[in-house]
């Protein structure tokens, strides 16, 4: 078996990480998760991984949406 080079390792992240925009229940469930942060600088994580992975993605908004929707958990 070949050994695993560093090309193999970034092409296997970005096919299982990198995605077409979808919704919101949908890009945390192909995710498996996305970090909460309350910190913005320069954005909060959630913001930063998710606009370009939903349709239409505003920061903010779609948190308040997930979080009613039960597909959203913290712990503080």
């Amino acid at each position: 078996m070949k050994p695993l080079t560093l090309d193999d390792l970034r092409r296997y992240a970005i096919a299982r990480s990198l995605f077409k925009p979808t919704t919101l229940p949908r890009a945390i469930s192909n995710l498996g998760f996305v970090q909460a942060d309350p910190i913005r600088a320069p954005a909060r994580a959630q913001d930063l991984t998710l606009r370009h992975r939903v349709t239409g993605y505003r920061a903010g908004v779609h948190i308040v949406i997930a979080h009613s929707h039960t597909c959203v958990s913290g712990t503080w």
